[in-house]
């Protein structure tokens, strides 16, 4: 009788505690849902403006809802830069533990604001921006010197596609219709003053190598 009243006092004792872990599971598992990858709203990232530069003048395209224009001259190439929402944020760096990291809300107490894994410590990550043109016969995408530039190729319109990419962020499109204009008296300008400059490189080259060579028989007469 005594074994059978212990038994349930201790009944009475734990059925508390046991309602009380119950309710604390079942208000957490909704949290955790509204947390993870899935339920969570991702903000697309978005491309403000695109501005092409060149010797050192610079023009802006706005964009309005995805979209702009730029016109080019014919015979000059011209730097691209592109304007985002939001320039930059600070994400979490992965630790690389995919069975405690690899998930969100991230389970080893290290998070970033979005909760990535931060075990690392976070880093100021920027928006990657990939272009694209649709009629490479017109003007075309390329990089060199670690820009990215836009060379025109012939009179006409091209669309040219900026996508812009950034962690914890939807992926963006903005389209830029870029005009390319016929031969003006500035491309004329700016071509004669190429070829003075490679002309005068190349009068500079041949000027040293008749000096090294007087040198060398001087040198070799002594």
């Amino acid at each position: 009788m005594a074994l059978a009243g212990g038994l349930a006092v201790w009944r009475l004792l734990l059925l508390p505690l046991v309602l009380a872990l119950a309710a604390c599971l079942a208000l957490a598992s909704p949290a955790y849902a509204l947390s993870s990858t899935a339920e969570r709203v991702v903000e697309p990232v978005e491309v403000l403006r695109v501005s092409a530069g060149a010797f050192g003048a610079e023009s802006t395209a706005p964009l309005a809802d995805g979209a702009g224009e730029l016109a080019l001259p014919r015979f000059c190439p011209v730097a691209l830069s592109a304007e985002c929402d939001p320039a930059s944020i600070e994400a979490g760096v992965d630790c690389g533990m995919d069975w405690m990291c690899g998930i969100e809300p991230c389970l080893c107490g290290s998070a970033d604001a979005w909760g990535g894994c931060s075990c690392n410590g976070l880093e100021t990550t920027v928006p990657a921006v990939a272009y694209a043109s649709s009629d490479e016969g017109v003007v075309r995408v390329a990089e060199a010197a670690g820009r990215v530039w836009l060379v025109p190729v012939a009179p006409g319109t091209a669309t040219v596609t900026c996508t812009a990419s950034l962690k914890h962020f939807a992926d963006a499109e903005a389209h830029l219709a870029v005009t390319v204009g016929g031969p003006t008296l500035a491309d004329g300008v700016l071509a004669g003053l190429c070829l003075l400059a490679v002309a005068l490189t190349a009068a500079c080259v041949l000027l040293a190598r008749r000096a090294v060579k007087r040198r060398r028989r001087h040198a070799g007469l002594s």
